[in-house]
């Protein structure tokens, strides 16, 4: 599969970049060898237990369908008291449309 994306994009051919598209929805993606398999899952199941989940209503009532930007940062000093921590999210999300 490696081999086909990479002659594919050597001739031009639309192709999914499944790295950028995790970065960009905060996600993530993990080595799939069958000789590393219990490591994934080990990591898997921490990033698991180790996760928050929240939301948000924007201010914005406008119902527009525009791209609007999201960023999250960490409260300063947070780091210090916690340890080092990673912040996963996606980078925008899409305003309804009425």
């Amino acid at each position: 599969m490696r081999w086909a994306t990479r002659f594919g994009r050597l001739g031009g051919v639309h192709y999914l970049d499944i790295q950028k598209l995790a970065d960009e929805t905060g996600g993530e993606v993990l080595r799939d060898k069958p000789e590393e398999l219990d490591q994934t899952f080990n990591t898997l199941i921490t990033h698991l237990r180790t996760r928050y989940s929240f939301s948000f209503v924007s201010t914005n009532r406008k119902r527009d369908g525009t791209v609007r930007k999201l960023k999250i940062d960490l409260a300063e000093g947070i780091e210090k008291s916690q340890g080092r921590l990673v912040v996963k999210a996606r980078k925008s999300y899409v305003a309804p449309k009425s």
